[in-house]
């Protein structure tokens, strides 16, 4: 069972379904979105399978199972959110991981979804990636030798990946010294999950899967997201070959926008919704 939170109009035109990220991470960080909500605009966003408050797939020896992590298992997901709202126009949000789920669910439903935000997601293959990820390794070294992180970095607490992210956090910001939102504070993270969803898609590349896509898309970065923000954003936008796609780099701002920069992030995607409403 999935866990579902919905604010704004039931009979708006147009709602904004987010998707957060990890895998592995709750809904929760993602809650500054909420801001976006208006008379024309209904929020949705659920916790994915295994996370937060929504249920499990039964594990295996312990652990989960990898073969109840596929993508076709968390699009199936999303089949059943959308299928559970009224008839509207769906623009689909997705955030780091989220943005890989929301490419991938629009790929196998394009005639779903009026339009793509895609923010500081994760790349369409796996190759790409690997890149982000060396560059992501050298900023948390960096912020370790002026200590700002600590070395090394906790690992999970059983199952909850929290204290580590949590560690690692300032290596995601373009200031180290942010504070720390509520939000972030609030959001749970599993490790096994993160594990097994990374298991089931191995090495990746839907590239060619994203050809089919038409709709107005929203490419929206950090200027110093530690991945490559105009890197990552370069590859997703050369994907989308056949889309209507908006590239937009955000200067000092990094993983998160919606809390680091969050006056340029909502104009921007505000303007974007307005021209996606047909």
């Amino acid at each position: 069972m999935l866990h579902v939170w919905t604010q704004g109009p039931t009979d708006a035109a147009n709602t904004l379904v987010v998707l957060s990220g990890g895998a592995g991470l709750s809904h929760d960080y993602m809650d500054p979105v909420r801001a976006l909500v208006g008379p024309d605009l209904r929020f949705v966003t659920f916790d994915q399978r295994a996370v937060g408050r929504s249920g499990s797939p039964p594990m295996k020896d312990g652990k989960f199972d990898p073969a109840t992590f596929r993508i076709d298992d968390y699009i199936a997901d999303l089949d059943a959110v959308l299928n559970s709202l009224p008839r509207t126009r769906i623009h689909l949000l997705g955030h780091s991981w989220g943005g890989f789920y929301a490419l991938a669910y629009t790929a196998r439903r394009p005639d779903k979804i009026a339009s793509l935000i895609l923010v500081d997601s994760l790349v369409p293959d796996s190759k790409t990636a690997e890149e982000g990820i060396k560059r992501f390794s050298a900023r948390q070294k960096q912020l370790q030798a002026l200590q700002l992180i600590p070395d090394p970095i906790p690992k999970a607490v059983g199952d909850d990946c929290m204290p580590n992210i949590a560690a690692k956090l300032p290596a995601y910001f373009s200031d180290p010294s942010l504070p720390i939102d509520p939000e972030f504070k609030a959001t749970k993270c599993r490790s096994g999950v993160n594990g097994a969803t990374f298991q089931a898609l191995g090495e990746w590349d839907i590239t060619k899967d994203l050809a089919v896509l038409t709709l107005p898309v929203l490419v929206v970065f950090g200027a110093n997201d530690p991945f490559g923000g105009r890197e990552w954003a370069d590859d997703i936008a050369q994907a989308l070959t056949h889309a209507r796609v908006t590239r937009v780099i955000l200067p000092v701002c990094g993983h998160f926008p919606q809390s680091e920069c969050p006056e340029p992030f909502f104009i921007t995607v505000r303007q974007f919704l307005k021209s996606s409403r047909i």
